[in-house]
């Protein structure tokens, strides 16, 4: 029986970029249509399954201090455009932080796309 994935208190549902790029990576061996990102980032759910969360861990050779000093400092930031770390992991342990959940439709067509004139 495969166990799930967890990362903290939560179950992985699933990973949202498909390769881990670093920021160090060159440009032509990174994927055109996404940009590197400096973690890894899932969708995971609560213990209990009444909660579903953004979740950010850092890269394999990132270092875990940092990453969770910059989480911990993005719980005061503000604007429209800004979501906070609600969560983060404990002190010592595994390296991790969540975010909350905000559901949002696709966009119609890719960014940059115009409609042409009818």
């Amino acid at each position: 029986m495969a166990t799930s994935r967890r990362i903290g208190p939560y179950t992985i549902v699933t990973r949202l970029d498909g390769n881990t790029h670093t920021p160090h990576t060159h440009a032509s061996a990174q994927s055109s249509a996404q940009p590197p990102t400096p973690e890894r980032r899932f969708i995971a759910r609560s213990p209990d399954g009444d909660r579903t969360v953004p979740l950010s861990a850092p890269l394999p050779k990132a270092d875990p201090g940092r990453f969770m000093a910059e989480a911990d400092t993005s719980r005061y930031l503000l604007g429209p455009w800004v979501l906070p770390a609600v969560e983060l992991a404990a002190p010592g342990g595994e390296a991790w932080h969540a975010r909350p959940y905000v559901p949002a439709l696709p966009p119609d067509r890719p960014r940059g796309e115009r409609r042409s004139a009818a």
